[in-house]
């Protein structure tokens, strides 16, 4: 069994940057926002602004707590909120274009260049026609079924779902209507 005192020592010696967690109240008995955040009376904010969990406001709706006790005052730079909000949603923006499909990852991935100066697409199709040339059935079936040479399995499926009483009603829903004609 090894010991982990060398690596406890020389974190102390270097001044270890790890808090100590803060102790959060429990909130559960106010009432929250749509988002989940407690919304309490001014007062207890004030009292308990450290010790309450991120995202609490005051009842007034001015205030919110976060990053174990300051505090954010809602709307009070109305031209920096927008400035977050937009800054947030050019990031969100660069995120989504940068995200990729599988199909578009596989095919970037197929196109590069390998040592042998083949695309791994093209190693791959060498690969498999010599397997089919050497009598590999699964490869020749691949290589075949690739250039469209797929053969059609054609399958005829009949079923008559109609019964004896269908085909009564049929007729005489068939008579009713031949005798309103005339």
């Amino acid at each position: 069994m090894t010991s982990n005192k060398g690596t406890e020592n020389k974190k102390a010696e270097k001044g270890s940057r790890k808090k100590t967690p803060r102790v959060l109240l429990d909130v559960s008995q106010f009432p929250h926002d749509y988002k989940g955040n407690a919304i309490v009376p001014d007062e207890y904010f004030n009292e308990n602004l450290a010790a309450l969990p991120d995202g609490t406001y005051n009842e007034s709706k001015t205030y919110r707590a976060y990053n174990g006790g300051k505090l954010y005052q809602i709307g009070s730079i109305p031209e920096k909120d927008i400035e977050i909000q937009r800054a947030g949603a050019d990031a969100t923006n660069a995120t989504l274009a940068e995200r990729k499909t599988f199909s578009e990852m596989l095919d970037i991935g197929l196109r590069k260049k390998t040592e042998t100066g083949l695309s791994y697409l093209e190693q791959i199709t060498v690969s498999m026609m010599q397997k089919a040339v050497a009598g590999d059935v699964k490869a020749a079936q691949f290589v075949r079924d690739t250039i469209g040479e797929m053969p059609v399995s054609k399958q005829q499926i009949t079923a008559d779902v109609t019964t004896e009483a269908d085909r009564a009603l049929m007729e005489k829903i068939a008579k009713r209507l031949h005798e309103k004609d005339k």
